[in-house]
């Protein structure tokens, strides 16, 4: 286990989580995923509507299907104001992931580990209460020297903006992928989405900090020294500290755009990387709050600029208090 600070978000409230497991191949991981989306809509069409109840009796049956001896209470988490969370359960490559989504908790994954542990998976959680996580490594080869720069400067300023806490207002590179292929009006809909997220990150009160750490990328000699990623950067500034006012777009075209950046955001930290050494890159240490959609997304966008040997890696850490 690797031990890493970490920058806390601290609640009294809720026990958020995610817990991948990791299975012996992608069909063991599809039927796994499978039987974990029945089982969410069956506690749902089975809850009574109110928290800390005793075990529906899906939940009974799986656990003595499985052998779970943990389950003891039934989880509250299913359901958002009345309705059934679709996107509770994601499979990607041999991975399967679950978490309470947008419903705050005060249980944390409770059984689920045991669960997924018992159907085969190795397993990593991360769960707030506990200051347990689980981070992100990837290591990619671009095609030429031209791709490289492009996709190394998109990353760098989007990971910067992401360690001065505006990950969710800076566009991120990969969201046009968040559905699968890339649209077939990508480029309006790119336009509309950095329009978006200008007038976001203008009307952030953290877009000072951001700045500064943006211009102090200028000064690195990796950047300075190579136009491709200086000019990117530098223009990334210009149109924030562009005088031009930005008004906030039309509800139906913030609709749109949402519907690609949700859950698609990175976490950094500290610690968080990024490599770049002839054509290769390395991201260390980060994470995705909605893995089974964002890593995806991330490798479907490098994949579309030419980029090979896509590895990753995820491994359990430990937030010291």
């Amino acid at each position: 286990m690797k031990i890493k600070i970490w920058r806390q978000f601290a609640s009294n409230h809720s026990n958020s989580f995610t817990v991948v497991g990791t299975f012996p191949t992608v069909e063991k991981a599809e039927e796994a995923a499978a039987i974990l989306q029945q089982l969410m809509e069956d506690i749902f069409n089975q809850g009574i509507g109110y928290r800390d109840a005793e075990p529906l009796w899906a939940e009974i049956e799986i656990a003595q299907n499985y052998g779970v001896e943990g389950w003891d209470q039934h989880v509250d988490w299913v359901e958002f104001d009345g309705k059934f969370q679709q996107d509770l359960v994601h499979q990607f490559d041999k991975h399967v992931s679950i978490s309470n989504g947008s419903r705050d908790t005060n249980q944390g994954a409770t059984a689920i580990p045991e669960l997924l542990e018992k159907m085969g998976a190795k397993v990593l959680v991360k769960e707030e209460m506990r200051n347990t996580g689980i981070h992100v490594d990837l290591m990619f080869k671009a095609p030429d020297e031209a791709t490289a720069d492009k996709v190394y400067a998109e990353l760098l300023t989007y990971i910067t903006f992401g360690k001065c806490e505006l990950e969710y207002e800076a566009c991120i590179p990969w969201a046009m992928y968040a559905k699968g292929e890339k649209p077939t009006d990508a480029a309006n809909l790119e336009n509309l989405y950095k329009q978006h997220s200008l007038y976001k990150l203008r009307s952030h009160q953290g877009l000072a900090d951001g700045i500064i750490e943006l211009r102090s990328l200028l000064m690195v000699p990796l950047v300075k020294h190579n136009q491709v990623i200086f000019d990117y950067i530098e223009q990334t500034v210009t149109e924030l500290e562009g005088e031009s006012t930005i008004s906030e777009p039309p509800y139906d075209e913030r609709r749109l755009v949402y519907e690609y950046k949700n859950d698609m955001a990175m976490w950094f930290y500290s610690d968080t990387k990024l490599q770049y050494r002839d054509l290769t890159m390395t991201l260390k240490h980060a994470w995705f709050p909605s893995i089974g959609k964002a890593l995806p997304a991330l490798i479907r966008w490098l994949t579309a600029q030419g980029c090979t040997d896509i590895n990753y890696e995820l491994y359990a850490i430990y937030y010291k208090d």
